[in-house]
């Protein structure tokens, strides 16, 4: 007789729909600070948010294509684990990047348009990929734990749809006004660090990341350290 299939205990449909949720709306608020991290070395314009929206969307389409074949390969759980310290360690990347891209020479001899997608998909564009690799992951093990197909896969994309929402309101309206660029993308990055230790529980470098974050967020906004506010726009251009 064929085993019978194993039903995973913390990855029921509950936890895959919230964890959907914070992956997306992480993804929407990485999206929203964009516009205002680039607008230091490109301004804001049609060019800009266009580019933005474009590449961010470019990149979760990529992350689902590798993320659905990444769940028929290998176990969701620990994959997921892994791709959320990817996510975590490049979205502190954002910053150094955008940085990087602004003062990089050889992209002020290219057209204005040209700059602007460079810099934005340079900067923007692996944080996306990787993050869009959640949902076919989380769908696959959701998968595991009920049996209703197309209402799992539907919950799914609900929950993703409403954790985009919640993250472009949330950005917009309350993070950004409060906390600055830099110290959002740095949450964000944690949020995502504490996704991965839930998942990889038992493993050990997500607990090695973890510390390499903390130690990274406490030289930033710790005692001593240059205040969030010196690295992000001045609080009156943030309204």
């Amino acid at each position: 007789m064929p085993e019978a299939k194993p039903k995973p205990g913390r990855g029921s449909w509950l936890i895959a729909n919230a964890t959907v949720f914070i992956a997306s709306g992480c993804v929407m608020i990485i999206e929203i600070v964009a516009g205002r991290v680039v607008s230091q070395h490109l301004g804001q314009s049609l060019y800009t948010w266009t580019s933005i929206i474009g590449i961010i969307l470019a990149g979760i389409s990529v992350g689902n294509y590798l993320g659905g074949r990444l769940a028929d390969r290998y176990e969701p759980r620990r994959t997921l684990a892994v791709m959320f310290i990817i996510g975590s360690a490049t979205c502190l990347t954002i910053p150094v990047l955008n940085i990087a891209m602004g003062n990089l020479r050889l992209l002020w001899s290219f057209a204005w348009p040209a700059r602007i997608v460079v810099h934005v998909a340079v900067t923007f564009i692996v944080p996306s990929v990787i993050l869009g690799t959640i949902s076919p992951l989380v769908a696959k093990m959701a998968l595991a734990s009920r049996e209703e197909v197309g209402r799992t896969i539907g919950d799914i994309y609900a929950c993703g749809a409403a954790g985009s929402i919640a993250g472009t309101f949330l950005a917009g309206f309350y993070l950004i006004s409060w906390m600055g660029n830099t110290a959002v993308i740095c949450v964000v990055a944690g949020v995502l660090a504490m996704l991965a230790v839930y998942y990889g529980f038992r493993m050990k470098g997500v607990y090695l990341w973890l510390v390499v974050y903390l130690a990274a967020f406490a030289a930033a906004f710790g005692p001593g350290a240059v205040s969030y506010t010196h690295l992000t726009l001045p609080t009156s251009d943030l309204v």
